[in-house]
């Protein structure tokens, strides 16, 4: 009786013992969807060029200012995306594919000023200001495609990469005000009307995405993951020229050309998002 009850005992055990494996292993096979929070840290460079002239009609006097200037973009932003995707594994070697869209508020603001004061024009001097503001910026959503090939450490820890690609629109924004200041011997001081233009420029972009994450199930088709993605350079370029004719009183009734522009460069600019996140596998 022993013997025969052994006999039933050991291949139910067997049976069990392989098909808790077989889940395990399953753990991360099959359709999936989750969310994640985080941060984005969006790093780039920008360059400027600005000039402004004024030309008298009457006296040919004509001045010009300008400046180049290069600086570092950057940004730090509260991140969150939604994903979807699909895997399989054949132990320990795991592959998947994975769609994201994922939400920043990745934008710069810069501001670049040239004064040039006491140039004659006319009978007077003149005190002009030239200030360009910028604005770099990512649109407030992108959308990422990615292979992930990963390694079972543990039937219930994957580590994986990621490279795909992403789909994002960079826009840079410029406002350019110029102002000439009239200075009359023995009179008041008086502002010519300011010259001003704003100029716009989008850019879709297609960029490689490269990362890393590791997921950990917490319990039955539920599963966390920590997760890195470096989107590559991004770039965008504006310009653009204003002018107008004003004339300066008092005194002379003199006409004057007042001209403007500029050009931005946005280029280089990539970003890292760290995500903490939760997904679902169906099974």
């Amino acid at each position: 009786m022993r013997k025969q009850s052994l006999r039933i005992l050991v291949p139910v055990v067997l049976l069990a013992a392989t098909t808790a494996a077989g889940a395990m292993e399953d753990t991360f096979r099959g359709f999936y969807a989750g969310v994640g929070v985080g941060g984005s840290f969006l790093s780039g460079r920008e360059s400027v060029d600005q000039s402004a002239s004024s030309a008298s009609l009457l006296t040919r006097a004509q001045k010009t200012l300008g400046n180049s200037s290069q600086r570092g973009l950057t940004k730090n932003s509260v991140a969150g995306n939604l994903f979807l995707g699909y895997g399989s594994t054949w132990d320990p070697l795991y592959l998947g594919i994975e769609a994201s869209v994922t939400g920043t508020r990745a934008r710069t603001k810069n501001r670049d000023t040239q004064n040039l004061q006491l140039v004659p024009l006319l009978t007077s001097t003149t005190t002009s200001t030239l200030v360009t503001n910028t604005q770099t910026r990512l649109r407030p959503w992108d959308l990422g495609l990615d292979l992930r090939p990963g390694v079972l450490l543990r039937p219930e820890t994957l580590l994986y990469g990621r490279v795909g690609v992403a789909w994002n629109k960079l826009s840079v924004r410029s406002t350019q005000t110029y102002n000439d200041q009239v200075s009359q011997v023995g009179t008041t001081s008086f502002n010519l009307p300011a010259l001003s233009q704003t100029t716009r420029k989008h850019k879709n972009n297609t960029s490689l995405r490269l990362g890393a994450g590791l997921e950990q199930e917490i319990c039955e088709n539920l599963v966390i993951r920590g997760d890195y993605v470096h989107i590559w350079d991004r770039k965008a370029r504006l310009s653009s020229t204003a002018s107008q004719q004003v004339t300066a009183v008092p005194p002379g009734g003199d006409t004057i050309t007042m001209t403007a522009s500029n050009s931005v460069r946005s280029r280089k600019v990539g970003s890292n998002t760290v995500m903490l996140g939760v997904s679902y596998y169906w099974q």
